[in-house]
């Protein structure tokens, strides 16, 4: 890696803002990081002996710093750090591959360390997208985690990333180098050089960042989220179209529902209608029923006067008949008695029993009208007993018509209840329809201003592959034009080495 420093002090044009370095061992490569000439030199070293020896040996006045931490792709409280026998190999992972290439190499110890992910010490650095920053990643087993995990905006604020990994993977979850550099072109980085003084198993690759490729690859991700938001976009168009559909079908079946409703009514109406023209029949019914009662009643009170004043009349006269029979029983008496004046009282005789028929056929007459009176009295109460029957007869239909008016009159304010409820429902539903066709009109104009951003944005996808193709052509053609000076420096310095007396 101290090779790939010294190349990059070297061809830098301008010195970098800020270098952050990933695992920094005990300073070894602490003189070749300070010929970056940085202004600002970040190590963070998760194994605390080696952070305390940078403490000692760092210049916080030329802008060098130490993190006592380990950078990591996700957050958390602490994580473990296995240290080795070999310190520098120490890793937060197990060295399953690197125990292969060297059986001797041990875990001695296991601590737990703080940590602080890369976006984390990215965004407290403050580091901007055009910056010329440079990222050393030496963290045994950790580089392809950083790389794949870490957002890639954060990684392309570096300008350079310097990785020591592994030919091959060398601890859990690792990845080989071959997949570390593949994974860095992904996202825009290219002209790799490796590292010439690093001992196989263990590589080191330099990577610099290809504004172009960068920004094409930023266009394709923005490509994919406005796609994606298109898709969404049409998804909810879908879901609101069919929703409303869905509404429209519930409103028609409302509609239908609310007809019925209103038919129910009229048929209540009519129904209720019925029941009051039943009612105000059987109230008048009652009435000339309540009359007829009335009258026969007052009919009755003067038959029962008149029979009274009959039955006076009648022992008056049975009074009259016995003074009369007495009156004859005397005279019987007094006609033994006169026998010898029989024959001059026989006219007065005759006339007492003519008297005495009269009041006889008077007696008759007055049972005979008795007898008529009381068959009448009899005629009329049952006419007063049927005339009763038929009252409360009227008065059962009447209730029973009351308590059908009233189930009626309930049953009419229920539906009424059902017919605003669904009034009210059924406009919500037209609100809500129309506030969702607004919403798929606002969704579709939205739709279609994303696919014109899409349009521009693949024409400029083009134009920029297009000036990447002019500028590839360039650059092979500096190449070329490079290859070319070199070969004449070399025949001038082999001219130069051939000449006497050099």
């Amino acid at each position: 890696m101290k090779s790939l420093l010294e190349r990059l002090a070297q061809a830098a044009p301008s010195a970098p803002r800020t270098t952050l370095v990933v695992g920094a061992g005990g300073g070894a490569e602490l003189p070749a990081l300070r010929r970056l000439g940085s202004r600002r030199l970040i190590l963070a070293e998760a194994y605390p002996r080696f952070a305390e020896e940078l403490a000692q040996r760092i210049r916080p006045d030329q802008g060098e710093e130490v993190w006592p931490l380990a950078i990591v792709a996700t957050d958390g409280p602490l994580a473990r750090l296995r240290v080795l026998n070999n310190p520098r190999d120490s890793s937060l992972k197990p060295p399953e591959g690197l125990l292969k290439h060297y059986p001797n190499v041990r875990i001695t110890s296991e601590i737990d360390v703080p940590v602080r992910t890369l976006a984390d010490a990215a965004e407290q650095l403050a580091l901007d997208a055009e910056g010329d920053h440079v990222l050393v990643i030496d963290a045994p087993g950790q580089a392809d985690e950083l790389l794949s995990l870490v957002p890639e905006s954060t990684l392309q604020t570096f300008s350079t990333i310097v990785v020591r990994c592994g030919v091959e993977p060398l601890y859990t979850d690792d990845r080989s180098a071959i997949e570390v550099r593949s994974r860095l072109q992904d996202i825009g980085f290219d002209h790799a050089i490796e590292g010439t003084e690093t001992i196989f198993p263990h590589t080191s690759i330099l990577m610099v960042r290809e504004p172009m490729r960068v920004r094409i690859r930023q266009l394709e991700s923005a490509l994919v989220e406005v796609e994606a938001r298109r898709d969404a976009a049409t998804r909810v168009a879908s879901e609101r179209a069919a929703r409303i559909e869905e509404l429209s079908a519930d409103a028609e079946t409302h509609a239908v529902r609310l007809s019925e409703l209103e038919a129910s009514l009229d048929v209540a109406r009519e129904e209720i209608s019925r029941v009051a023209g039943e009612r105000d029949a059987c109230s008048e019914l009652a009435q000339r029923l309540k009359a007829k009662i009335e009258a026969d009643a007052s009919e009755i009170s003067q038959l029962r006067d008149d029979l009274s004043l009959a039955v006076k009349e009648r022992e008056r006269l049975s009074s009259e008949c016995d003074s009369q029979t007495r009156l004859v029983t005397e005279r019987a008496v007094v006609l033994d008695q006169l026998v010898r004046a029989r024959d001059a009282a026989i006219q007065q005789v005759a006339a007492l029993k003519g008297e005495v028929d009269n009041v006889q056929a008077q007696i008759s007459s007055l049972a005979e009208e008795r007898d008529s009176i009381s068959a009448r009295l009899v005629e009329r109460d049952h006419k007063l007993q049927e005339l009763a029957a038929a009252l409360e007869d009227a008065a059962r239909i009447a209730q029973a018509n009351e308590q059908r008016a009233q189930a009626a009159e309930r049953s009419l304010d229920q539906l009424r209840s059902e017919h605003d409820d669904l009034a009210k429902l059924s406009a919500k539903r037209a609100s809500e329809i129309e506030a969702l066709t607004r919403a798929r009109v606002a969704s579709e104009e939205r739709a279609s201003a994303l696919e014109r951003r899409i349009v521009e944005q693949q024409k400029r996808i083009e134009q920029l592959e297009s000036e990447s193709a002019q500028a590839l052509v360039r650059q092979q053609l500096m190449q070329e034009e490079f290859v070319k000076a070199e070969g004449q420096i070399e025949l001038i310095k082999d001219l130069l080495l051939r000449e006497p007396g050099l």
